[in-house]
């Protein structure tokens, strides 16, 4: 919706509008899955801060 607005908005073609969005639409996916499949990159500060070690 929001892509629809702003390409309406700026007066820029839809088409580009998207193509701009790629790559950090792209980065955010990336972070996605390795948040979601490498728990220790989240889990870090928390087991740092806490003192876990289990």
């Amino acid at each position: 919706m929001l892509l629809f607005i702003t390409s309406g908005i700026s007066g820029t073609p839809l088409k580009k509008v998207i193509k701009e969005i790629m790559a950090p639409l792209l980065a955010m996916i990336i972070v996605l899955i390795i948040i979601t499949y490498v728990p220790d990159v989240v889990l870090f500060l928390p087991r740092l801060l806490m003192h876990y070690t289990g």
